[in-house]
């Protein structure tokens, strides 16, 4: 796993810094990233070409030796993710270099039910390792590595994989729904967990900093623009990421807007003229019915309405929709619980032609807390679940029109 994480930062910041080559180390992997943060102005999601794992990348405002602290602290893990009830140490595992393993019993308290289990902390030079060996989520890893970004400042990654089909009823009937879900319920328990740490980093005394307090809040069509993180994917020299997600924060804290781009395969003018039909949206998981409604009064040219209905338990797309197809599909919930909710498509080109020939672009903010019983009790309980959750509802979506038929 640690091989595996450190060729998937390596990755991301080989594509991230324009195709330059960043020498050796994680810690030069992760500096590589920090103009690609800065530029994107949010937080990073990579997803490995094959297999479910994904890292998550964000700028701390604290220095590294903070953040050390604080991985190799399993009392911290508490402050950064208010849901684990219990992380006890219960062993240590002398190691020849004369530093120590820690073995921790872990609950975690989410609603509806509790997950539990052990796990080993594995510090090493520059990175620590949990791993999850027995329980809920095993087996599984989460390698959290950093580096400096700056003075004060940290750069810092978390690539996990879990056991997904290990992680309670709930989790396995989601994750049923599209094979994409493993990869989107990593890259959502990364973020998580990675902004959680963050935020006691950068407020080590305040311990409702990580919380925001102002409510959710609907944002423009006219704040989409996917653009710049397609222009990444495609820049890409071969093998590119399976995608790159994008993370962006409103100043309040909460989530402005989820974006994922995902490499096609089809010409930039047949591309865009399949998403700017809402018949695309029959491939985004559990969305059962997508039907056109007549135009309505005063709705202008071109501006198509849609209902929506959804067949997944515990969850509510049910919405109508009205969708502005040009000059770049826009579409907004004008009606339904998610009234606000936004979603947008961008499409960039490849130049010169090259597969991947377009990077598929799906931003959104689906409004989760607004998105049925459950997504309600989620964010209630871990603000944070706002922002991760709308990142992988962004991926499953991107991914799952990407291999539909309506993009072959």
């Amino acid at each position: 796993m640690k091989r595996r994480a450190s060729a998937l930062a390596a990755l991301a910041a080989f594509h991230l810094a324009g195709g330059r080559a960043n020498g050796d180390g994680a810690g030069r992997e992760l500096a590589a990233l920090v103009p690609a943060l800065e530029a994107l102005d949010g937080d990073l999601a990579t997803f490995a070409t094959d297999g479910d794992e994904a890292q998550v990348t964000t700028l701390v405002a604290a220095p590294p030796d903070a953040v050390a602290a604080l991985l190799r602290d399993p009392a911290a893990y508490r402050q950064a993710v208010p849901a684990l009830a219990r992380t006890d140490v219960i062993a240590r595992r002398p190691r020849s270099d004369g530093d120590a393993d820690l073995l921790v019993e872990w609950e975690l308290e989410i609603p509806l039910f509790n997950l539990a289990g052990r796990l080993w902390v594995i510090p090493g030079a520059g990175e620590v390792t949990l791993d999850l060996f027995q329980g809920n989520f095993a087996p599984g890893r989460l390698v959290f590595t950093w580096a400096p970004a700056g003075p004060g400042r940290a750069v810092a990654a978390l690539s996990a994989r879990i056991n997904n089909q290990a992680g309670g009823w709930l989790l396995r009937q989601l994750v049923a729904r599209s094979r994409f879900a493993g990869a989107a319920v990593n890259a959502a328990a990364a973020f998580v967990a990675l902004r959680g740490l963050a935020a006691v980093a950068e407020h080590p005394r305040d311990s409702e900093a990580r919380r925001p307090h102002a409510a959710p809040a609907p944002v423009a069509l006219a704040a989409i623009d996917g653009r710049a993180l397609g222009e990444r994917l495609v820049a890409a020299p071969s093998p590119s990421p399976r995608a790159l997600g994008l993370v962006r924060r409103a100043p309040s804290g909460r989530l402005s807007l989820a974006a994922v781009a995902a490499r096609g395969h089809l010409p930039g003018a047949a591309t865009r003229a399949r998403l700017e039909t809402p018949e695309v949206w029959h491939a985004f998981p559990g969305w059962k019915r997508v039907e056109r409604l007549p135009p309505s009064e005063g709705a202008g040219g071109g501006v198509v309405d849609v209902e929506v209905r959804d067949n997944i338990p515990f969850v509510d797309f049910d919405a109508r929709w009205r969708l502005t197809p040009s000059p770049v599909p826009r579409a907004l919930v004008i009606d339904g619980d998610a009234r606000g909710a936004v979603l947008g498509w961008d499409v960039v080109e490849a130049s010169p032609p090259r597969l991947p020939a377009t990077a598929i672009v799906l931003s959104m903010n689906p409004r989760v807390e607004k998105l049925g019983y459950v997504p309600r009790k989620f964010v209630a309980a871990e603000p944070l679940l706002e922002q991760a959750l709308a990142l992988a509802l962004a991926y499953v979506d991107a991914l799952s029109v990407v291999e539909s038929q309506s993009l072959q």
